[in-house]
C-alpha cells in the first residue's frame, strides 16, 4: 500500500521532536502522535498551509493543546476553510472546542459516535442545512449556527446537555419549534424571517436565561407564559409585529435585567405593580403604541440604567417620582405628547449621561437646577415649547458633549458661561429668539466642532476670537441680523470644511448683513 507523504515524515518528526524535548519529559508521547496524524490529515484534506510538519506541533496557529501534550481545542476562524469540513476531526479523543467560524464551509461531517467536544462554532459559514448527527454529540453545551444560510425552522433534538444556541442570522421563515431542546440556557433567533406567534414553548424552558428574538415577523399578542422562566435575564423582542401590553409574567421576572421590546405594535397604558421589574436595568419599549401617563412607580426601579420611551402616545408630565433614581444614565421620552415643565427633580441624578425630550409639548423654563447634572454628556431638548433664557448655571456641565436647544421659544443673550464647557463638541440654538451679539469668550472652546445659530435675533458682528476654535467644522449664522466684515483669523481653523477661503469651513451667512 502506498504511503502518504504524512506518513514518511510522522516518523522523522517525532524523532525531532523528542530529541528537543527529552529534558523537558514530555508526557503521552503516544497522545502527540496520534493527535498530530489527525491534524496532519486535517492539514491534507483542508490546505491549511500554516501547519508545517517540521514545526513543533504545539506551535501551530489554531491548536490548543492540553497540559498532557493533546489537542482540546481547534480555532481555526477566518483560516480561509471551504467545502465540507470531514469527520478526521472526531479522532482526537480530546477534543472538546471546534471554532470553524467565518470561513466559507458548506457543511461538517459529524461521526455516528459519542465525542469529548462541548462547543462547536459555524457561525458566519456558508451552510444551508443543519449537519447531520449532531444528536450524536452528547457532550455539546454551546452550538452556533449564526451568519448561515439555514432555512428550515424545525430544530433536530440536541444533547441534553446543550446550554446555548444561536441561530441567528439565517434564513429561518414559518413557525418555530424549539422541539426538545427546553434545557437551553441561551437562545438567539434574531434577524430571520420567523413568524407567527410567540411558541408556548419558551415558557417551559426553565434554565432560559437569555432570549433573542428580535427582527422577525413574529405577531400576535405578547402571551402571559413566562412565570417559570425564573432565570431570564435578557429578553430582545424588538422589531416583529407584537401586539398587547407587558403581561404580568414577564413584569415580575424578578432577574430580568434588560428588555429590549422596541419596533412593535404593543399598546395600551404601561401598567407597573410595586415589585415590578425588581432588577431591570435596560427598559426600551420605544416606538410602539404605549399611552396614557408615564406610571410614577417607574420611579421605584432603582437598578434602572437605561429607558427608551422614544415614539410612543404618552401624555401628562414628567412624574417627580423619577427623581428617586439612583443609577439611571439615559431617559428617551423624545417623539410623545408629554406636557408641562422639567421637573427639578431630574436634577438628582447625579449618574445621567443622556436626556433626550425631543418632539414633546413641554414648556416652561429650563431649571437652572439641571447644573447639578455633573455627569451629563448630552441634553436634547428640541422641538418643544421651552421659553426664557438659558440659565448661565449651564456653564457647569464640566462633562458635556452636545447641547441641542433648537426649535423652542428660548429668549435673551446667549450666555458667556457657556464658554467653560471644554468639552463640548457641538452646540445647536437653532430656531428660537436669542438676541445680543455672540460672546467673545465662545472663541475658548477648545473642542467644538459644530455651532449652530442661524434662524435668531442675534447682532453685532462675528468675533474674532472664534478664529482660535482649531477644531470647528461648522458655523452656521443665517437668518439672523449679523453684519461686519468676516474675521480673517478664521482661515486658522485647520479643520474647517467646504468654506472657499480655506477650503475646508461649511459657513452659511444666508440673509445676515455680510
Amino acid at each position: 500500500m502506498a504511503m502518504s507523504l504524512a506518513d514518511l515524515l510522522l516518523p522523522l518528526f517525532l524523532l525531532v521532536f523528542l530529541t528537543r524535548s527529552r529534558s523537558q519529559c514530555p508526557t503521552n508521547p503516544s497522545a502527540i502522535v496520534n493527535d498530530t496524524q489527525v491534524l496532519l490529515s486535517l492539514r491534507d484534506r483542508l490546505g491549511i498551509k500554516v501547519w508545517n510538519e517540521t514545526a513543533d506541533p504545539r506551535a501551530w496557529r489554531g491548536v490548543e493543546w492540553s497540559s498532557d501534550n493533546q489537542v482540546e481545542g481547534l480555532a481555526l476562524s477566518r483560516f480561509n476553510l471551504s467545502g465540507v469540513f470531514p469527520a478526521t476531526w472526531a479522532e482526537l479523543p480530546s477534543l472538546a472546542r471546534l471554532d470553524l467560524s467565518q470561513n466559507g464551509l458548506s457543511s461538517l461531517e459529524v461521526p455516528c459516535k459519542n465525542t469529548q467536544l462541548n462547543l462547536l462554532n459555524l457561525s458566519s459559514n456558508s451552510l444551508q442545512e443543519f449537519p447531520g448527527n449532531l444528536s450524536s454529540l452528547k457532550s455539546l453545551e454551546s452550538l452556533d449556527l449564526s451568519g448561515n444560510f439555514l432555512t428550515v425552522a424545525r430544530l433536530p433534538n440536541f444533547s441534553l446537555m446543550l446550554r446555548s444556541l444561536n441561530l441567528s442570522i439565517n434564513n429561518l421563515t414559518g413557525s418555530f419549534s424549539i422541539g426538545g431542546n427546553l434545557g437551553l440556557e441561551a437562545l438567539e433567533l434574531s434577524h430571520n424571517g420567523l413568524s407567527g406567534s410567540i411558541p408556548e414553548t419558551f415558557g417551559e424552558m426553565t434554565n432560559l436565561t437569555r432570549l433573542d428574538i428580535s427582527y422577525n415577523r413574529f405577531s400576535g399578542d405578547l402571551p402571559d407564559i413566562w412565570s417559570k422562566n425564573l432565570e431570564l435575564r435578557y429578553m430582545r423582542i424588538s422589531n416583529n409585529s407584537l401586539h398587547g401590553g407587558l403581561p404580568p409574567s414577564l413584569r415580575r421576572l424578578r432577574k430580568l435585567s434588560v428588555l429590549r421590546a422596541a419596533y412593535n405594535s404593543l399598546s395600551g397604558p404601561l401598567e407597573l405593580e410595586d415589585g415590578n421589574f425588581a432588577s431591570i436595568e435596560v427598559l426600551n419599549l420605544g416606538l410602539n403604541g404605549f399611552s396614557g401617563t408615564i406610571p410614577a412607580t417607574l420611579g421605584s426601579l432603582r437598578n434602572l440604567k437605561i429607558l427608551v420611551l422614544t415614539g410612543n402616545h404618552f401624555s401628562g408630565a414628567i412624574p417627580l417620582e423619577l427623581g428617586n433614581w439612583s443609577n439611571i444614565r439615559e431617559i428617551w421620552l423624545d417623539s410623545n405628547n408629554l406636557t408641562g415643565t422639567i421637573p427639578g427633580e431630574l436634577s438628582k441624578l447625579s449618574h445621567l449621561q443622556q436626556l433626550v425630550l425631543t418632539g414633546n409639548r413641554f414648556s416652561g423654563a429650563i431649571p437652572g437646577e439641571l447644573s447639578k447634572l455633573s455627569h451629563l454628556q448630552r441634553v436634547v431638548l428640541t422641538g418643544n415649547r421651552f421659553s426664557g433664557a438659558i440659565p448661565p448655571e449651564l456653564g457647569n456641565w464640566s462633562n458635556i458633549r452636545e447641547i441641542w436647544l433648537n426649535s423652542n421659544n428660548l429668549t435673551g443673550t446667549i450666555p458667556g458661561e457657556l464658554s467653560k464647557l471644554s468639552h463640548l463638541q457641538k452646540l445647536v440654538l437653532t430656531g428660537n429668539r436669542f438676541s445680543g451679539a455672540i460672546p467673545p469668550e465662545l472663541g475658548n472652546w477648545s473642542n467644538i466642532k459644530e455651532i449652530w445659530l442661524n434662524g435668531n435675533d442675534l447682532t453685532g458682528t462675528i468675533p474674532g476670537e472664534l478664529s482660535k476654535l482649531s477644531h470647528l467644522q461648522q458655523l452656521v449664522l443665517s437668518s439672523n441680523d449679523i453684519g461686519g466684515e468676516l474675521p480673517s483669523g478664521l482661515s486658522n481653523c485647520t479643520e474647517l470644511v467646504g468654506w472657499t477661503r480655506t477650503s475646508s469651513l461649511e459657513i452659511s451667512l444666508t440673509a445676515s448683513g455680510i
